[in-house]
């Protein structure tokens, strides 16, 4: 059976994640329905890796077993059809018999976006809200410190199973804060941080931390001791699923990624 690798935009808000869960509308179970509904003989959905309720994605990828043989542009075309307004497949690809969306090697893009000002937004979606930060300077600092082979496991949230005592040392290649102003008095401040592996909920626990040394609760200091000690006392506090979002997958074999054509005017 020909295999084919997707890769789907998403937007996170209504989605209780990725995984398949008992009475919870998730990623994985609507992407195969649809899936199904043009191919019936379809085997399976695997994808790269879980996104908690409310992550948004530009990239998430999966790999999946055809019943038939597509060209790209068509299966895309064919499964957009059947999916609902928060979810689309943006590209695809015919993959080998044993490529694998999560085990091939890969590295992730994450991004998290802040929103800082006075009034609440009305308009302004995907952004976690904070009404001030006394020392924004002090985000980039941090963030300086992230670049290299680290154990960031006092960052991310413990899941409670085998997994907790894993090793937790990854290689991040980049970590960055921007900035840029509004026309209105706030600013905005997103953190990007790329890197081979990524534990659960910890680029939320880094924003978290990064906000509570900002914010001038918790020293810079504290935030630079955490990283490579597994122990440490947590940091703030976990941001907000709404700010974060998936960017891009790198695959070191990547796909051939096809899109779909233009319509002809």
């Amino acid at each position: 059976m020909p295999r084919y690798a997707l890769s789907v935009e998403i937007a996170g808000g209504a989605f209780h994640g990725t995984q398949v869960q008992a009475r919870h509308r998730t990623v994985v179970a609507v992407l195969q329905e649809a899936l199904q509904a043009i191919d019936p003989a379809w085997q399976s959905l695997t994808p790269c890796g879980r996104l908690d309720a409310g992550v948004d994605a530009r990239c998430w990828v999966a790999h999946g077993d055809s019943g038939r043989n597509w060209q790209p542009p068509a299966l895309i075309s064919a499964v957009n059809s059947q999916l609902p307004p928060d979810l689309a497949v943006i590209r695809a690809a015919p993959v080998a018999d044993d490529w694998h969306a999560r085990y091939a090697p890969h590295d992730s893009t994450y991004s998290y976006r802040l929103l800082v000002s006075p009034v609440r937004p009305v308009l302004d979606h995907g952004h976690w809200w904070l009404r001030r930060l006394d020392h924004p300077d002090l985000l980039e600092c941090c963030a300086a410190w992230l670049p290299g082979a680290h154990d960031l496991r006092a960052f991310a949230a413990r899941r409670g199973d085998a997994s907790d005592q894993a090793d937790g040392r990854r290689h991040y290649h980049q970590a960055t804060w921007t900035s840029d102003s509004d026309p209105r008095p706030a600013t905005r401040y997103t953190f990007t941080i790329t890197g081979d592996g990524f534990l659960y909920r910890q680029v939320r626990g880094l924003v978290g931390a990064m906000v509570a040394v900002a914010r001038g609760t918790v020293a810079a200091q504290a935030f630079h001791h955490a990283i490579d000690h597994p122990g440490a006392t947590r940091i703030g506090s976990i941001a907000p699923a709404v700010g974060l979002c998936l960017d891009h997958i790198r695959y070191h074999n990547e796909p051939d990624w096809q899109t779909p054509s233009a319509p002809r005017r």
